[in-house]
């Protein structure tokens, strides 16, 4: 029996066999395909799903009466456990750490360090809720580009003045006088404000080739335009070589794009990294978590795509 729904409904939906509380946001048809727009109770507002009308994921009624028509079936009333964020409000200054750097650093070898990503809590449910929003059919939200004070170039600024080391220039890392122990490993702060440099590099250097997915090439290509307009320079010259040419992606994007270089560090990027690099990404990570708010709110850092890409696309279908 063909069940429909209705804008506001509130129902039941399986997500991942489990059985959610939700509510019909919006109906639409979208490139032939009528879809319901799902929201599933206390998932962000801009995280709906869109399931195809005549669905059998979709049911009638409250939970309780699904409950007695469905014994067996993991109900849950509450939001699916990847999606559970903090909701502290953001913080103006952040939080200060115990001063471990000594020890921390001391265990690491700065010549031949053996190298793993220890993902923080909230750090790792950043990367898996965008990961998420990366893998629905077809993409729906996009990274928001962050404010003033929130971009990468902010967050390693803070980080350096956490650290106490002055951070004057931040896209460039030139040589500093380091103080190493006879291992190579570092002994003072000044290695991990080094770290912090060599990550915005990184940054820099991958981020048009690994970091950009393709629903954000818009939104990214329109920075080039604009940034090649402003200084003079032509688009090609700005595509092929946007560092020597002035434009650093960590002047525009946040933590979100930045989460994503160290989640693919580990694969991609060790064998050719400077040992001081590394050494310090973990600590960098924990700056991040302790000062999570400060920097990301999962409710403003994404947005919808733009209507205007997805119409053309039903156009051109449809013609």
């Amino acid at each position: 029996m063909f069940v429909e729904f209705t804008v506001g409904e509130k129902c039941v939906c399986m997500h991942k066999n489990v059985a959610y509380i939700s509510k019909i946001t919006k109906i639409q048809e979208i490139r032939g395909v009528k879809y319901y727009f799902v929201h599933y109770e206390g998932w962000s507002k801009n995280r709906d799903e869109k399931i195809p009308v005549g669905s059998d994921r979709l049911f009638k009624g409250t939970m309780e009466e699904f409950k007695l028509n469905h014994p067996g079936v993991n109900a849950d009333e509450s939001r699916p456990a990847l999606m559970e964020k903090n909701k502290r409000k953001r913080k103006a200054d952040p939080v200060v750490e115990d001063n471990k750097e000594d020890a921390d650093v001391s265990a690491l070898q700065a010549k031949k360090p053996h190298f793993s990503i220890e993902w923080p809590k909230e750090m790792l449910s950043i990367v898996i809720f965008d990961q998420m929003v990366a893998n629905e059919k077809p993409v729906e939200l996009i990274a928001r580009l962050p404010p003033n004070g929130q971009t990468v170039n902010d967050i390693v600024k803070a980080y350096m003045e956490f650290l106490g080391v002055p951070a004057d220039s931040m896209e460039e890392t030139e040589n500093q006088i380091l103080q190493y122990n006879e291992n190579g490993v570092s002994l003072s702060n000044l290695s991990l404000a080094h770290s912090a440099q060599g990550l915005l590099a990184l940054f820099n250097a991958i981020h048009n080739s690994q970091l950009i997915r393709a629903e954000e090439k818009d939104q990214f290509y329109k920075l080039y335009a604009d940034h090649a307009m402003n200084n003079g320079l032509s688009y090609e010259e700005i595509r092929k070589k946007p560092v020597e040419n002035g434009f650093y992606a960590s002047k525009h994007y946040g933590i979100v794009h930045f989460l994503r270089m160290f989640s693919i560090i580990e694969e991609k990027c060790v064998p050719d990294m400077k040992p001081h690099v590394i050494i310090g990404a973990n600590r960098f990570l924990q700056f991040l978590e302790n000062n999570r708010d400060q920097f990301f709110d999962e409710e403003i850092d994404y947005e919808p795509i733009p209507i205007k890409e997805e119409k053309e696309v039903e156009g051109t279908s449809s013609s």
